[in-house]
């Protein structure tokens, strides 16, 4: 998938990444079919979270950049076993803090990034 990457202050890149995987059972995988970049996004290019860098670097030992972009209009890909509301093919809005709404209204959250 392609991938718009933070490696630092005004460090962006589009790069390959690979396809998410489902973790959790409550996990969602969305084929972003539109996206923004929010004002957080800005504040990371900008250098305003410095702390990105040192946190990956602390959990895993390396920093291979951060996926940005979280926020967009989407399809359902693929669903874990306890996803009961959505299933593949479901077009759905993705907001990290706001409600998404599709037939009704959902609570939305972003838990993890690749």
């Amino acid at each position: 998938m392609k991938a718009m990457v933070y490696y630092g202050e005004n460090d962006a890149r589009f790069e390959e990444r690979p396809k998410p995987k489902i973790i959790d059972p409550t996990d969602a995988i969305i084929r972003m079919t539109k996206t923004t970049i929010c004002g957080t996004d800005l504040g990371i290019l900008k250098g305003k979270n410095p702390e990105i860098e040192e946190t990956a670097i602390a959990e895993t030992g390396s920093f291979n950049g951060r996926i940005l972009g979280h926020e967009g209009i989407g399809i359902v890909d693929e669903v874990g076993p306890s996803v009961k509301n959505f299933k593949k093919g479901d077009k759905v809005v993705v907001s990290c803090v706001s409600l998404a709404e599709r037939a009704r209204t959902v609570r939305s959250s972003c838990m993890r990034t690749a």
